[in-house]
């Protein structure tokens, strides 16, 4: 899913894959356009069809001491819907170490996917 080789000195970043979803939402929805469907959904699809019964995603660029973390449950046929939306990364986020809630697009999203 990702484009290009980083260096080892650099780090992994989800951006490409999250601005990939944000450009597929804006352009189905927003400016009627029938572009390829994102990298990150044919993987999804690849997952549904596979065996696995629960598997976590973590949308996660900014991990330190105190990260603030948005944790979803849901099923593997409904993620896709989740991501397709305007808002889907900045909703509230939870601050695990001190349990209060803030609102936010600088966090990490992660998804714990089961199978029906």
């Amino acid at each position: 899913m990702i484009d290009k080789n980083l260096p080892d000195e650099e780090l992994f970043s989800s951006y490409s894959l999250i601005y990939d979803v944000s450009d597929y939402f804006m352009a189905t929805e927003w400016n009627n356009e029938t572009p390829n469907n994102p990298k990150l959904y044919n993987f999804f699809d690849a997952l549904n069809e596979s065996n696995l019964k629960k598997l976590i995603v973590a949308f996660a660029d900014e991990w330190v001491e105190n990260t603030t973390v948005k944790i979803e449950s849901m099923n593997f046929d409904c993620v896709k819907s989740r991501l397709n939306n305007a808002y889907v990364w900045c909703f509230g986020y939870r601050n695990l170490a001190k349990n209060t809630e803030s609102r936010d697009d600088f966090h990490p999203l992660v998804l714990e996917l089961e199978r029906n």
